[in-house]
């Protein structure tokens, strides 16, 4: 089968460049209403974990998986995320721990990675 071809990309005229790092707040936070997630590499098993919260830090549902892709995706479908920062949120420290896996190297959540 051939590979299907992509179209060139081409800039709009009418594009509007936008300084993403001059309008973010990091007071904006609002929690999510069907709850927070705790994300870690199992220190056993070295697969990326997900637990999904209300409060305390009670883990009501816990996902398992070797990429974020796979988490993200079945996490999604689930239903426990209302907001578009929310799922946004999940998509990058879950990346954030799959890197940290394939280097070796810790992942704490909200933490910089120390490259």
């Amino acid at each position: 089968m051939a590979p299907v071809q992509k179209p060139k990309v081409t800039l709009s005229s009418e594009m509007e460049d936008i300084d993403a790092s001059s309008s973010y707040d990091e007071g904006e936070f609002q929690m999510d209403v069907k709850g927070y997630f705790l994300i870690r590499i199992n220190p056993d098993t070295r697969r990326l974990e997900v637990g999904h919260c209300r409060q305390n830090n009670v883990i009501l549902k816990k996902w398992s998986a070797n990429s974020a892709k796979e988490l993200c995706q079945s996490i999604l479908k689930s239903g426990v995320v209302s907001r578009l920062d929310h799922a946004a949120y999940l998509g990058r420290e879950t990346m954030k721990a799959e890197i940290a896996r394939r280097l070796k190297i810790p992942y704490v959540q909200d933490s910089d990675l120390k490259l």
